[in-house]
């Protein structure tokens, strides 16, 4: 896969599953929620399959009788202060994206995490400044899968779809490439399974961000 991949000048990440696991700060914050509500915490492997889409939908997924405003700003509060302690960094996902940056490749992060967040955290890990761009929900008028994200890269580079890699790592990153006409390298995680993601058929499926090169 490297050799063939060489040929993108343009690499558009998603953020959470695909450079950092941030789900257990994720799932610290959607629990202080449900604390305010009366709740039962919820494990992490549960959290995880209902992130993807954006926090709204995350905490419709999550809590019960959700009141969107409030429970959305108290989430927000939390999550500032865990985001950076409960987040790790991929394997190599530090090399991976200074060698692309080295080889003079163009970077953007394409994330339906609060933008803001996004920044913290790269900037957290020393990644912020390989990125031409960060883009988040705040960013466009329709959060992914529209491909509203990736069209900005897009037009901000004056690239075609065929010389940018979408990079994420479910379903609906899948959906977001094929949105944007854009081929798209999944990486394998412990959700979703290897077979649902292979039935979304993505161009590219990877066990380790190492196989990018």
């Amino acid at each position: 896969m490297s050799t063939e991949t060489h040929r993108f000048k343009g690499y558009i990440f998603d953020l959470d599953g695909t450079l950092i696991d941030s789900f257990p700060a994720i799932t610290e914050s959607v629990n202080h929620v449900r604390t305010r509500h009366g709740l039962e915490p919820l494990s992490i492997a549960k959290v995880k399959t209902k992130v993807g889409h954006g926090l709204e939908y995350l905490l419709e997924k999550t809590v019960p009788d959700l009141d969107a405003i409030s429970d959305q700003e108290t989430y927000k509060t939390h999550h500032e202060k865990v985001i950076l302690e409960k987040t790790v960094l991929l394997p190599f996902a530090d090399e991976v994206l200074r060698q692309l940056h080295g080889e003079d490749k163009k970077i953007a992060l394409a994330s339906n995490k609060m933008r803001d967040f996004s920044n913290r955290i790269l900037e957290h890990f020393g990644l912020l400044p390989l990125f031409d761009l960060v883009l988040g929900p705040e960013s466009v008028p329709c959060r992914k899968p529209a491909p509203d994200m990736l069209e900005i890269a897009l037009a901000r580079w004056k690239l075609a779809p065929n010389d940018v890699l979408y990079v994420g790592d479910l379903n609906v990153d899948v959906e977001t490439a094929r949105a944007a006409g854009l081929p798209v390298c999944i990486l394998l995680g412990e959700y979703p399974s290897r077979e649902t993601l292979e039935a979304a058929a993505p161009d590219y499926l990877i066990d380790s961000l190492r196989m990018l090169p």
